[in-house]
This record gives C-alpha cells, structure tokens and sequence, in this order.
C-alpha cells in the first residue's frame, strides 16, 4: 500500500478494543483521518458506571490540545482537589489532596 492510499482503498480494517478513554480517543482519530475501524466495547452502553473516572495530568492535557479536544472537554470539566478510591458499597480506601506541584504544573503549562 502507498501512502497515498487510504485504508479503505486496502481493504483493511483496525480494530479497537474497549470503548475507554482510550478507544474513543483513538476512534476520534481514525474518524478525522478518515481510516476504517470497528470498535469493540463489552458493555451495552459507552462510559458505563462501572466506578471507573478520568484524570487529566499536564501531559494528558498537551495531547486533548493537539487533537483538539481540549476546549470543549475544559468547558465540562471540574478541577480535582482531592482524590478519593472507594470499596463497591462506599467504605473509603483511600484519600487525599491533589499535590500542590500538580495544580502548579497545570497552571505553568497553560493548560
């Protein structure tokens, strides 16, 4: 295959598995660069509440911005202060504040 050609010219078809941040990330990819993809997700619906949440880094902020999520993912989104882990009927594993580096981090990126 040249690299003009495109994936579906090929014949050929990437599959992701999981619909996690991951996955959806990777099928928002595929979708702008027009590659052919099936995405595979054991749950009947997409982010099922499963006590699964996203955290964002500085590092995970530089890559929204480069794919051009980062403004409207921003509007919806709340700072964390503090990080908490649960047990399925609510008893508190663990938690804590979130770093002052990490907030300063945030702040000196611009992000």
């Amino acid at each position: 295959m040249s690299r003009s050609a495109t994936m579906e010219e090929s014949g050929f078809k990437a599959i992701i598995v999981g619909g996690s941040i991951a996955g959806l990330t990777l099928a928002n990819l595929f979708e702008r660069l027009n590659i052919d993809y099936i995405l595979l997700e054991a749950y009947d619906e997409i982010a099922p509440n499963v006590g699964a949440s996203i955290a964002f880094h500085p590092n995970g902020l530089r890559v929204l911005d480069q794919i051009g999520a980062y403004e409207k993912i921003s509007k919806d989104a709340a700072p964390a202060t503090r990080m908490s882990a649960r047990t399925e009927d609510g008893k508190i594993l663990y938690s804590h504040l979130v770093s002052d580096e990490i907030q300063r981090r945030s702040v000196d990126t611009g992000l």
